[in-house]
């Protein structure tokens, strides 16, 4: 069956046959804690796919309205940074089971813990689970490569499948994982119930949360031997006090943190928020030999903090910090013309590199312009330097400037501290086009999705865009980024074309001619029985990063056939776990194609996805 875009769909699998009961069951609203909902994500965003609004998997029901994920280092170190807890989640009845849907972000080692789970009961008891990979889940991408799909507990399993934007390009599915945790004290009002991160690679995502009623007949699970008491083993914690040189409490305080783990090593753990009470908590390893902390606050000078370990070689739990008044700077904010921009955001940032060699990212201030595009901060340090700035507005294409140093150019250092720093944004380009038959027919709902690519500070940066044409062909996308542009375009009965813009070309209309699609049929000849993890796979011969490919399963006599393939010069493929056919080019043209194709399975790379680009994850 070959995959098209835009349409994703989902299986649902049936756990058991029960109806969900909706005396005993109560789903648990996870909107106020997280980022965004799900219905924020657009069409080439990997969680559109995600069902959303009330769902039933396996006989429990779940209200899927947003997505919970915690800290995972495999992110961090990309300065991709998610929460290290969630706490309160308020529960109030004696509960028998608590029921997650979740998935996770990147593999883990088999057995290792992604997350923790608190319970807090009425009297203080409280009890913890341990959420861990390969026994209760995985990756929700599923890669044909992926060694091991099983999961070790038994009341943990795959809920449903799916397919995004994302995931067909890179020959995948996605999946959510669904597990019922039996819990002790049954007979004890269920409070609250805490979630931590575990502090490894994965990154652990929650989709929904739903507890299940105790009642006389329930039988608690066993109180020994599958619950911790504390999440020492994974956690520590510590709480900071910033305050002004006078003792008093200083409003919107942030810490920077990063965790040595070796004299060597050290993870970056992203930014702390505090609490209602004014205090910010930082979550660090539990095998951390360290800590650093960055203490900012708008108005003041950032200070770098090292706890000190007592005698007991553990971190104080509590840390205060007094800051001092920070050193004036500004500027201005223009456009390509001159112009002052109004209301541009702009984010002031430091870096100080640790002894572990790791950077230690912080923001000082976010500011705004006024009308007149200036803008002015008090939250640098005197002798301030590495600085550099992120401006954003709405109408205008994302800048970074950066403070000058010895070796390279930038903002200078005079100008900030004068208040006469200029920043120049450019304006949102807006890309304009149709879409025609061969015969300069115009293709009504053609799928239109724009990717671009480029480099910031020396890493490859993404952005991707989907739209479709309108009754005349006509299609437009009002944010352009720089970089490589690539058009690609799919219509039904045609075969899809795919275009790289340059700066000038993208200026100015762009009309795109389909053609009829050409039949290309792929049989895979190896004498190993298909099954649903073998699939084939088409890409464009100027596909950027390895994207842009069609996959389809294959058929029980390991056929593949498309009916509209692209004419264009693609390659040609068939992979599974631990396995891979060579690849074969196809040159451009319309007669039908047939290829006999072999696995060889000395081309496989287990544990590694073969053609995955790097860093494609939840946006």
């Amino acid at each position: 069956m070959k995959r098209l875009l835009p349409l994703v769909f989902g299986v649902v699998l049936a756990l058991s046959a029960q109806a969900a009961d909706a005396t005993r069951f109560h789903t648990v609203s996870l909107l106020k804690y997280a980022l965004r909902p799900l219905a924020s994500y657009g069409p080439e965003q990997a969680l559109s796919c995600v069902p959303r609004g009330p769902q039933e998997f396996g006989g429990v029901p779940f209200n899927l309205e947003a997505k919970l994920e915690f800290y995972g280092h495999a992110h961090g170190q990309d300065d991709r940074f998610h929460n290290t807890r969630v706490t309160g989640i308020p529960i109030g009845k004696q509960t028998a089971r608590l029921h997650l849907l979740h998935g996770c972000n990147y593999a883990e080692a088999e057995g290792r813990p992604v997350a923790t789970l608190t319970l807090h009961y009425a009297g203080g008891d409280t009890r913890v689970i341990q959420v861990q990979y390969g026994v209760h889940t995985r990756d929700w991408f599923m890669h044909p490569s992926e060694a091991r799909t099983n999961l070790t507990d038994s009341h943990s399993a795959v809920a449903w499948y799916g397919d995004s934007f994302e995931s067909i390009r890179i020959g995948s599915k996605h999946r959510l994982y669904q597990t019922g945790f039996e819990l002790p004290l049954t007979d004890k009002i269920l409070q609250s119930v805490d979630l931590y991160s575990a502090f490894n690679r994965a990154s652990f995502c929650v989709f929904g949360l739903t507890t299940e009623d105790a009642d006389k007949d329930t039988k608690p699970a066993d109180d020994g031997t599958n619950f911790l008491r504390t999440d020492n083993d994974t956690r520590r914690s510590l709480m900071v006090r910033v305050l002004d040189e006078k003792g008093a409490e200083i409003a919107s305080p942030q810490v920077a943190a990063l965790a040595l783990i070796t004299k060597t090593s050290a993870l970056k753990l992203g930014r702390f928020k505090p609490t209602a009470g004014g205090e910010v908590p930082v979550d660090f390893p539990a095998r951390s030999q360290g800590v650093r902390l960055m203490v900012t606050a708008p108005g003041f000078a950032p200070k770098l903090v090292t706890p000190e370990a007592g005698s007991s070689g553990e971190l104080a739990a509590k840390v205060t910090v007094k800051l001092t008044p920070g050193t004036e700077i500004g500027g201005s904010v223009r456009d390509e013309n001159g112009k002052p921009v109004a209301h541009a955001k702009i984010e002031i940032f430091g870096a100080r590199k640790d002894e572990s060699g790791s950077t230690l990212r912080y923001l000082c201030e976010e500011v705004v312009t006024g009308r007149d595009g200036k803008w002015k901060s008090l939250a640098v340090a005197t002798n301030f330097e590495g600085l550099y700035f992120a401006v954003t507005q709405p109408e205008f294409r994302p800048a970074r400037f950066d403070q000058e140093t010895e070796t390279m150019g930038g903002i200078k250092t005079a100008a900030l501290r004068t208040k006469l720093a200029e920043f120049s944004i450019q304006h949102l380009g807006k890309l304009a086009g149709t879409v025609k038959s061969a015969e300069g027919k115009p293709i009504a709902k053609a799928q239109v999705i724009l990717a671009a690519t480029w480099k910031e500070s020396t890493k490859d940066q993404r952005k991707e865009a989907v739209t479709s044409t309108d009754a005349s062909g006509r299609f437009s996308f009002n944010e352009v980024v720089n970089g490589k542009l690539h058009l690609l375009t799919r219509a039904d009965g045609y075969g899809s074309r795919l275009l790289q813009l340059t700066k000038e070309d993208a200026a100015q209309p762009v009309e795109i001619i389909l053609n009829t699609g050409r039949v290309i049929e792929l049989e895979l000849t190896s004498g190993e029985k298909p099954d649903d993890t073998t699939l084939a796979h088409l890409r464009f011969e100027n596909s950027p990063d390895a994207s842009f490919q069609e996959s389809a399963t294959i058929s029980e006599k390991g056929v593949a056939i498309w009916t509209n393939a692209p004419t264009s010069a693609i390659d040609a493929w068939f992979d599974g776990p631990e396995k891979r056919s060579e690849t074969r080019r196809i040159a451009a043209g319309l007669a039908p194609v047939k290829l006999q194709m072999k696995i060889n399975n000395s081309l496989a790379l287990p544990g590694r996805a073969l053609n995955v680009p790097p860093g494609i994850r939840f946006q």
